[in-house]
């Protein structure tokens, strides 16, 4: 909160002696009126022709709207982006709020429309010989109109609902990108490892693990107490939260290793089972980097069991959209790509699409240098945008490692395309290898990635000459 003050009398200045700044950086701007959308559109409100919001239906009770302004304001004005994002436990005091209000401001609507009612009875019945009559109907209609009118508010009421749990990271199965939890022999094995774990032991967990060891009475979110737990668990194909990156998980795992205090336990199909006290395993001669790089920990190869990467191997028919390709540099040996998927369809929203890529490659020749893979847009001849180059499998299971003749699937995590500047329209989904330890500031280097030859390949994947980047399909890149 330094930009506002850093207390509340700070904050109250803040407003009062520059308003108009206040209300362009905390309300009007585009992330922070998101989220007050976030927060009251699904309750209901009055559209513009564009689909903006006119007018929302809980600010129709103030009195009410008014008990969420310090929680609201809080989230507002935060530095932590997180905290107007809407995706986590910081509105849980604003919900009821909003809820109250909403009843209230229907509450209010059909008195409103009680009290037009009224009055126009007794205008009908001021102008006419037969009032009594007339206004009685008057009445019985401004009854039914009134029932109606907040029935057609429920149903508004209703579908903004439903369309904000559409958009809007929903969870009920008509809900954008929402796929049904499925089972699968990866999953079944996790009960295996937390079978391991003594009862009494302190365990720091991979997210999604925690809620499985929840009974337990010393039990952390991974990367809690990672340095003084006795043991450590991890399926580093799940999600890494509160990580946003591989690089910074792996770094964090890794550097966990580095420091000698754990050994594993036991490793299988992305599982990871540490405990305090046992011999840390040694870094394979393979590793880009050393023992005391620890700037660089998410690159570092260990001597793990071979059984940790199985989940990477697959059999030639789950290969999608077949192709071949070969990738060589001189003295980094040679792979070849032999299919590709794609999660996503013709067309892809900056601003809410969210897509993997996923890659079957096999080793040719043995490859001597770890290899990372780089997925951009290419619009025009000369112009190619940066996406994602988040392909967990590539920091744990480094390519360099990888046995010859078999194939291997490679995905990545999530992406979407804000903040990358890509104009609408037609744009091309590319992939690129090049060296893992290959800096940010030097990632879209055409000249430090692998040469490229397409030997079969659909009519949709090219190449363009000087960019040893193959374009896997056509997209249409929409807001």
């Amino acid at each position: 909160y330094n930009d506002v003050g850093q207390s509340p009398v700070g904050l109250i200045k803040n407003i009062l002696y520059h308003p108009r700044v206040f209300l362009n950086t905390y309300v009007w701007e585009k992330d922070h009126f998101a989220y007050i959308h976030v927060l009251l559109g699904p309750a209901g409100y009055l559209p513009k022709s564009n689909g903006d919001p006119l007018f929302y239906l809980a600010l129709l009770a103030p009195w009410i709207m008014i008990l969420a302004l310090p929680a609201l304001l809080l989230n507002l004005v935060s530095s932590n982006p997180q905290m107007y994002s809407g995706l986590f436990h910081y509105s849980a005091e604003i919900v009821p709020i909003i809820i109250f209000s909403v009843i209230e401001s229907l509450v209010m609507i059909v008195w409103l429309v009680h009290l037009c009612i009224v009055i126009l009875a007794r205008l009908v019945e001021r102008g006419t010989h037969s009032a009594g009559k007339l206004s009685l109907r008057v009445q019985k209609w401004g009854h039914a109109a009134s029932v109606g009118f907040l029935i057609v508010l429920s149903f508004g009421m209703l579908a903004s609902a439903v369309r904000s749990d559409y958009y809007f990271h929903g969870q009920l199965p008509f809900s954008q990108g929402f796929s049904w939890p499925r089972s699968s022999a990866h999953l079944a094995q996790a009960q295996h490892f937390i079978d391991m774990v003594p009862q009494d032991a302190s365990v720091s967990a991979q997210t999604k693990i925690v809620p499985h060891m929840s009974h337990r009475q010393f039990i952390y979110m991974f990367p809690y107490q990672d340095t003084k737990v006795d043991y450590v668990l991890l399926d580093v194909t799940s999600d890494i939260y509160p990580y946003g990156s591989s690089t910074d998980y792996a770094g964090e795992v890794k550097r966990v290793l580095l420091s000698g205090q754990y050994g594993v336990v036991a490793s299988q199909d992305g599982y990871l089972l540490l405990k305090r006290g046992l011999p840390a395993p040694a870094l394979s001669a393979l590793s880009p980097v050393h023992q005391n790089e620890e700037s660089n920990s998410a690159l570092a190869a260990f001597n793990l069991p071979e059984s940790f990467c199985s989940n990477l191997y697959v059999a030639p028919n789950q290969i999608a959209h077949p192709l071949n390709v070969s990738f060589a540099a001189q003295g980094s040996g040679k792979m070849s790509l032999l299919g590709y998927d794609y999660s996503g369809s013709g067309s892809l929203s900056k601003e809410t699409g969210y897509v993997n890529v996923t890659t079957y490659w096999r080793v040719e020749n043995p490859i001597t240098t770890p290899l990372q893979l780089v997925v951009s847009m290419q619009r025009d001849i000369d112009k190619e945008y940066f996406v994602s180059n988040d392909f967990p499998e590539l920091l744990w299971c480094q390519t360099n490692t990888w046995k010859a003749g078999q194939i291997i699937r490679v995905t990545s995590r999530d992406f979407n395309l804000q903040g990358r500047n890509i104009p609408d329209g037609l744009a091309h989904l590319s992939i690129a290898l090049l060296p893992l330890v290959q800096s940010s500031s030097t990632i879209m280097n055409v000249q430090a990635r692998l040469s490229l030859q397409i030997l079969s390949a659909p009519k949709t994947v090219t190449t363009r000459r000087g960019t040893n980047a193959l374009q896997l399909l056509p997209l249409t890149i929409v807001e």
